[in-house]
């Protein structure tokens, strides 16, 4: 239920069906992994909110600063 994950150290929220900007890291072919990395635009996102609990998501009522 609440569909996100919370960042040890700094607290980030990241929730189901958020947008999200990653790097491509680094690929291993023999174990078929690939790695990725937060983008640091992303990562300075002005939506982020630590300490927010997780709500239902209704329909999108964004600003467009997010």
């Amino acid at each position: 239920q609440g569909h996100r994950l919370t960042g040890e150290r700094a607290g980030r929220v990241f929730r189901l069906g958020d947008p999200l900007r990653v790097k491509l890291a680094g690929v291993n072919v023999e174990e078929r992994k690939i790695d990725f990395i937060l983008d640091a635009a992303s990562a300075e996102s002005p939506c982020d909110s630590p300490a927010a609990p997780a709500q239902p998501r209704a329909k999108k009522r964004r600003s467009k600063a997010c």
